[in-house]
Parts: structure tokens; sequence; C-alpha cells
């Protein structure tokens, strides 16, 4: 490899992680305007670090599931 030359498959995996990331800014979006209308109390959202490097949806599928639990318990408790 030349001294100072970026090999295609660097710039092309660069590329690959902006669009990524991109998608991410855009799910994670949705996700936290969700939550925040329907008052959902999560802290995987708002780019929240464990949204980027756990792999399990179900996860957090789960989480939001038992946070809308908690809320609906509270709310039929007041």
């Amino acid at each position: 490899m030349r001294k100072n030359v970026i090999p295609q498959h660097i710039i092309n995996a660069v590329r690959r992680r902006a669009a990524a990331a991109e998608k991410y800014f855009l799910a994670d979006l949705q996700v936290s305007e969700f939550c925040k209308t329907q008052g959902i109390d999560t802290e995987f959202i708002n780019g929240n670090v464990e949204t980027i490097t756990r792999f399990d949806p179900n996860f957090f599928i789960r989480d939001l599931k038992e946070c809308l639990q908690k809320k609906t318990q509270k709310e039929s408790d007041a």
C-alpha cells in the first residue's frame, strides 16, 4: 500500500458508515418522538449509546412495551 493513500474499500466503508448513521438518526428521531408524544419513559431514546452498540431489536421492543405498561399502570392507579 502506498503511503498517504486511502484504500477504496476504506472510502467505501466510510460512506456506508455515514449512510447507516443517517438512517439511525432518522429512526431514532421517530422512536424518540413517539415516546415523547405517548409519555413513555425510557432511557433508550435520543441517541442513547446502547442503541448503537446493542444489535438486538427485541431488547428495545421489550423495553418499550414494559415502559408503556408501567405508564398505563400508573395512570390506572391514579
